[in-house]
């Protein structure tokens, strides 16, 4: 009998979805005919857990999940902390747009959730369809970040925080 051994690496990775769920995300969307599809917010909760659920089946990779903004305009609305399953808060998924889009500290709320994951790589996506109310403290975080710019297929460049 032979026996084999083989290095399989793991992407022992913790990532964390912001979601925002500013009264912009309740706009309506068309398609390119012009017909209506529904509001952004739906579609983005949608993707973000389509994502979540994706993470969740990898071996060695840890989601969590914030909505912002939550009850107030500069707090956040946790839905999936790090370690759950998304079973275990399929209640929580049921989200209306109001108010701002404090991504500043919605960032700072993630950064901090992705501190406490004891896995060494650590993500951040933020999922958004407009700007931070404040640009100027949301750049100067981002830039306090590691970022790294990535293209999509048709060549347009996005970019991916790293914490």
């Amino acid at each position: 009998m032979f026996q084999r051994s083989a290095v399989k690496p793991s992407p022992n990775t913790a990532i964390h979805l912001l979601l925002d769920k500013s009264d912009s995300m309740g706009y309506q969307v068309n398609d390119t005919r012009g017909q209506a599809m529904g509001t952004r917010l739906p579609m983005a909760l949608e993707a973000t857990l389509a994502l979540a659920l994706a993470f969740e089946g990898l071996s060695g990779v840890n989601p969590g999940i914030t909505a912002f903004p939550g009850d107030q305009d500069g707090s956040v609305y946790r839905l999936l902390d790090h370690g759950q399953r998304i079973r275990q808060r399929a209640g929580a998924f049921s989200l209306l747009a109001n108010g701002g889009t404090p991504m500043t500290e919605a960032i700072w709320f993630g950064a901090a959730a992705l501190l406490r994951c004891r896995e060494p790589r650590k993500v951040l996506m933020v999922m958004t369809d407009g700007q931070p109310d404040d640009m100027v403290s949301t750049l100067a975080l981002r830039d306090r970040s590691r970022v790294v710019p990535r293209s999509d297929r048709a060549g347009r460049f996005h970019e991916a925080l790293f914490v």
